[in-house]
């Protein structure tokens, strides 16, 4: 059975994240590209709206059109496009404002008429209330290579991932679990939420045999999977304490006010050191 898949996706940019006074117009290119997948540009607006083609499915290791069967080889291909992507994200989530209802109430002209009996002359004053909003575009651009993308795709479905069983091994269970957090980490338009859900990812890669290393130790063996200092990682792990802890002393008050300062360059990194230790785990199944 021959048959193309076709599905909209949503492009934002990953430090600046959507927010109602800011677009982005991204341009995301395809290098290598020997048109097994096609990304056509739609729209700009809060996120940048894709045309994701796939023209011949079973590439990708999909043999039905099982609706259900389809999103799920849609979703492991955006998460191997994102395990590549540094500046921007790939979602299956369009952004969107909830809120309250506010009702305004009309401001009523207060308007005052003077004539004069001979001279004829209509004297007006009125109340008029103008309204000015500012919307900030900004443009990105970043390159995914095809074969890189495809070649972690065909590793993520060795996962299996949302076919776990008792049966699974240890490991492909936490590399599954590894996935899911940092799939979630570029669907999410919070800074701190992000932030949790890559370091997540680092422990499960970290601990994906079973152990349960943590303190100095967790350090030692995340920064050799990460490739990232060990300081480093004791500073995200600090900051992970923090964000799910009772403050304590001013030190933990310290170390979260710092991180909140932070937040942007620090997710930045975690991005790219919980790819590397993605990467490196796949490609040991």
């Amino acid at each position: 059975m021959s048959f193309t898949v076709k599905r909209s996706i949503f492009v934002h940019d990953f430090v600046n994240l959507p927010r109602e006074d800011f677009n982005c117009n991204i341009d995301l290119d395809i290098s290598d590209s020997s048109g097994i997948f096609i990304l056509e540009k739609q729209s700009a607006g809060t996120q940048t709206k894709y045309l994701l083609t796939v023209k011949d499915p079973s590439v990708v290791g999909l043999t039905t059109s099982d609706q259900l069967v389809v999103e799920r080889m849609i979703a492991n291909l955006i998460l191997s496009m994102n395990l590549h992507l540094s500046r921007t994200c790939i979602s299956l989530t369009q952004w969107g404002i909830l809120g309250s209802s506010v009702a305004r109430e009309k401001i009523e002209g207060k308007g005052k008429i003077d004539l004069a009996e001979k001279k004829g002359h209509v004297k007006l004053v009125d109340t008029i209330v103008l309204k000015d909003k500012v919307i900030v575009t900004m443009g990105t651009r970043e390159e995914i290579s095809e074969k890189s993308a495809l070649l972690t795709h065909n590793n993520v479905l060795k996962t299996m991932r949302f076919k776990i069983t008792l049966g699974t091994p240890l490991k492909i269970v936490n590399l599954a679990k590894a996935l899911d957090e940092y799939e979630d980490a570029m669907s999410t338009f919070d800074r701190f939420q992000i932030f949790k859900h890559l370091f997540n990812t680092i422990e499960f890669c970290t601990n994906w045999v079973g152990t349960s290393f943590s303190g100095t130790k967790f350090d030692e063996e995340a920064s050799a999977i990460t490739k990232v200092p060990q300081a480093d990682i004791l500073d995200w792990r600090d900051l992970y304490n923090r964000t799910k802890h009772v403050d304590q002393t001013p030190m933990h008050v310290s170390k979260f006010v710092v991180g909140i300062e932070r937040i942007s360059s620090i997710v930045r990194s975690v991005r790219k050191a919980s790819q590397t230790a993605i990467l490196n785990r796949l490609a040991s199944i």
